[in-house]
């Protein structure tokens, strides 16, 4: 019984994290929510200053929600806003090494327990200076809501990285220019037409490489002015390609799309190239008079990538409400030129369409012109659109040759 008690005690007392060097446990903590990190300087000695050498600290919606409910559902805005800055403000005064990351979310308006949201932009300059002070690098400001606050002095930090959710501009630097920010990323943000300053000093980067636009297309007018040292440009809300591809992805039904909207588009595009093992695809434009937004596609371009064998397994395709957009050609060249094994491809022209035979004719000859990978490959026009539920095969070999 004794030994058996020496022997729990002695794996009781085994502790392998604290041996970690301090560079990996601060790592470690980075990873934890910011509370629970702060927690461990009780364990022992060596974890007692452990979280105030943790080089980022993020403040996210997790960490916001419950510190508001601790606070109480009934509490004023005011003062529940003054209680999470409290709680916030300790934390970064208490911190003794460098903060590399700083990211704060403002909290979504809650019933139970809201706060004052242009309070806590207030105390987000107080802040600043001090992220100077710890050498910060990145700063990511999350608001849930659009709102019309006052901007805030990140040019007086050396930023390599600023990320900005929902913000409205003009935005007025204190120094006016980002000399050291190399990403920038806007998503939803907006600015107004008299934001002239801003225009000049929001992408005064001098070593800028990388610019995200999501959800904010008010600055595509501004940005080609300042983007000459930019080796990489983003814009849009869906990349190239999933992170992930789908092989098992065999049948991809599309409805309702607006080859209008440069985002639905990209999104398709991307669901395709996702899917290298796709055999039928089937598309149908919004059967909607309004076009508004076909000016903004009409230079659409879908570039070939270095990697363009995602169609290989594509045999039928079928295109109902066709209008003849740019950004459909574009589509229709793309897949006829990356699909050899393709059969048919069958397009229901728009009413619209339908009605005016000078086009029709126009857009039946535009597309015998593009190339074909496969030999085989027939395009067929109907009168009628497909509906075909569930792409029961038995309806399709009816369409097959």
């Amino acid at each position: 019984m004794a030994e058996s008690s020496v022997k729990k005690t002695s794996r009781i007392e085994e502790d392998r994290i604290s041996k970690l060097p301090q560079n990996v446990r601060e790592t470690i903590l980075c990873f934890m929510p910011i509370e629970d990190a702060v927690r461990t300087s009780i364990l022992s000695k060596k974890w007692r200053h452990c979280w105030t050498m943790m080089p980022h600290l993020i403040f996210d919606e997790e960490f916001v929600n419950r510190i508001l409910r601790k606070l109480g559902r009934d509490g004023d805005d005011r003062l529940n806003a003054y209680g999470l800055v409290s709680r916030i403000n300790k934390i970064i005064l208490l911190h003794k090494g460098p903060i590399l990351k700083f990211s704060f979310t403002i909290p979504y308006y809650n019933p139970h327990y809201n706060c004052d949201a242009q309070l806590l932009h207030d105390f987000i300059d107080q802040w600043i200076p001090l992220l100077s002070v710890r050498g910060t690098k990145e700063v990511i400001l999350d608001d849930y809501l659009l709102r019309h606050v006052t901007a805030h002095h990140f040019s007086s930090l050396d930023l390599t990285h600023l990320r900005l959710i929902s913000v409205w501009f003009p935005y007025k630097p204190t120094f006016g220019r980002f000399t050291h920010l190399k990403i920038l990323e806007l998503v939803h943000a907006h600015y107004t037409d008299d934001a002239y300053s801003f225009k000049k000093n929001i992408f005064d980067c001098p070593v800028l490489e990388k610019l995200s636009l999501i959800l904010s297309r008010d600055f595509l007018k501004v940005i080609f002015r300042f983007s000459f040292r930019l080796p990489y440009l983003a814009k849009g809300g869906c990349p190239n390609r999933l992170s992930k591809s789908l092989p098992y992805l065999k049948t991809l039904s599309i409805a309702d799309i607006h080859f209008t909207h440069l985002s639905e588009v990209s999104c398709l595009l991307c669901m395709i190239r996702s899917a290298p093992n796709l055999c039928k695809l089937y598309i149908s434009d919004c059967d909607d008079e309004n076009c508004d937004g076909e000016n903004d596609l009409q230079n659409y371009r879908i570039e070939d990538s270095e990697d363009c064998t995602t169609t290989g397994h594509l045999q039928i395709v079928s295109f109902n409400y066709f209008r003849g957009l740019r950004a459909e050609l574009e589509l229709v060249k793309f897949v006829l030129a990356h699909s050899p094994l393709l059969k048919t491809m069958f397009i229901h022209r728009h009413r619209d369409v339908s009605i005016k035979s000078g086009v029709a004719l126009k857009l039946t000859e535009e597309i015998l012109q593009y190339p074909r990978a496969s030999t085989i490959a027939q395009v067929k026009h109907l009168e009628h659109s497909i509906e075909i539920d569930a792409f029961d095969d038995e309806l399709w070999c009816g369409y097959e040759i």
